[in-house]
């Protein structure tokens, strides 16, 4: 990945304090364009603010005239304090406190996804008449993340909650997915849209007519070379919606790390060094623990030294937080210029 290279430069000149994150607003906004261009004029672009809650972010995604997903009521109340509607708002968090549904509810949100029998009262009693989109289980295969062990439902089940909601006084409107995150398999997309037509169909069939298609979210931030393009998905996704599901008269999608990821440069610095067991180790004041919690789950970022002047050898090291606990590794085995105490990454 190539980070912004204002905000790298910034990181490079800045004096702060570490830990620290500079984002780029101008990168994350051509990044907003990208997609647009990718899925066409009408897609609906609804940032899942889980992926970055800053301001700066949250305000370069409206300033692009963007909508927001929300997954929590503290990730709504940010919203609600820029002044942003309820309206431009959806909860797709399959599962939700049942404070946090009233709460939306209050605040002018409609739409919700749900996925399970438990959600329909809960949903009915704290936002009566809510429009809901049943979260279907799709293929994860080629995501870097895979999400359909926790989440989602196959067809049949999807038409028996549809129409269960409906009898709950609740307006059933479509059908969501997630093809995990940082996806790879272009193919997931086309593979989603046609579970959701067969569901579409089905549920017609029952007297449940469907019109809202949300295609979530696991478009692939660049971390490495030779990652399908956002065209190319973008490309693949609309032919399967205009040959499968040409009646959706609303289609959406929620992008988050692709929209911020290579937007921003998480800057730390040395605190140590020791070998262990014949192992360099390079600790650091950040970690799994306080602002690199992914790179348990095995994501993996590009590295760079930002202090001038570094030595030009390089040697295999691996990078540590600075906990106590063993787990505390950000990544092992990783060649960088011989880095000592006060050096930055």
């Amino acid at each position: 990945m190539t980070p912004s290279p204002s905000a790298l430069e910034l990181a490079r000149e800045k004096k702060l304090k570490t830990p620290f994150i500079l984002l780029d607003e101008e990168r994350i906004a051509a990044n907003y364009r990208a997609v647009a261009e990718a899925f066409g004029p009408d897609i609906g672009i609804f940032f899942a603010v889980k992926a970055n809650n800053h301001p700066l972010a949250l305000h370069a995604i409206e300033k692009c005239g963007g909508n927001f997903d929300v997954a929590s009521a503290a990730e709504l109340s940010l919203l609600c304090d820029m002044g942003i509607e309820g309206s431009r708002v959806t909860f797709s968090n399959p599962v939700k406190v049942p404070d946090d549904v009233a709460y939306a509810h209050e605040r002018g949100v409609r739409l919700f996804a749900f996925d399970s029998d438990d959600e329909i009262p809960k949903i009915a009693a704290f936002a009566p008449g809510a429009q809901l989109c049943v979260r279907l289980a799709v293929d994860n295969t080629g995501s870097g993340w895979p999400l359909s062990g926790k989440f989602g439902v196959n067809d049949d089940e999807a038409v028996r909650l549809l129409m269960k909601a409906k009898e709950a006084g609740l307006e059933p409107v479509g059908t969501t997915f997630h093809v995990g995150s940082q996806c790879e398999n272009v193919r997931n997309w086309r593979s989603a849209v046609e579970h959701c037509a067969h569901v579409w169909k089905k549920a017609a069939a029952a007297g449940v007519k469907l019109s809202v298609l949300n295609l979530g979210g696991g478009l692939p931030a660049p971390y490495r070379q030779g990652l399908p393009t956002v065209a190319e998905i973008g490309g693949e996704a609309t032919r399967a919606i205009r040959e499968l599901l040409p009646e959706a008269s609303r289609v959406m999608i929620e992008p988050g790390r692709f929209l911020v990821a290579d937007a921003g440069v998480f800057v730390a610095s040395v605190i140590g060094r020791a070998v262990r067991n014949g192992e360099k180790k390079i600790y650091l004041d950040a970690g799994v623990f306080n602002g690199l919690m992914e790179t348990y789950e095995t994501f993996w970022y590009p590295v760079q030294c930002l202090t001038k002047g570094a030595p030009a050898h390089k040697e295999l090291v691996s990078l540590v937080g600075p906990s106590c606990d063993s787990i505390d590794v950000i990544v092992k085995d990783i060649e960088l210029p011989a880095l000592g105490v006060g050096d930055r990454v």
